[in-house]
């Protein structure tokens, strides 16, 4: 199953919950957070503490399991936040100008002197 939005971890968890056939306060009790907190949750709000996530999951006996859905890229994609793009790709070239450089020091006039 893959979950990717507050949302869809939310409705998850209400899923679960009343699979188990528990009341949103009696999880809440076993998972220690209050019922708002879970309430908050099951609806998709943002923000909430990963820690209290997994808490909750591991109450109904659930873990997760992270895969890599797409292969690592050496450098940033085009739909990546362009302050990160851009930083990546200006270290690929000071690290590319950096490699170069002894050979370039080498075929230097003032290295045959």
């Amino acid at each position: 199953m893959r979950l990717t939005t507050p949302r869809e971890i939310g409705a998850y968890i209400r899923d679960r919950r009343r699979a188990e056939r528990l009341s949103q306060q009696e999880l809440a009790d076993l998972s220690g957070v209050s019922t708002r907190w879970l309430v908050d949750v099951e609806n998709g709000k943002t923000g909430a503490q990963i820690g209290m996530v997994l808490r909750v999951l591991r109450t109904l006996g659930v873990v997760l399991d992270a895969t890599q859905t797409v292969p690592t890229q050496t450098t940033a994609p085009d739909s990546a936040n362009p302050a990160v793009a851009g930083a990546l790709r200006r270290f690929d070239r000071s690290r590319s100008a950096d490699e170069d450089q002894p050979r370039r020091a080498a075929h230097s006039p003032e290295s045959s002197a």
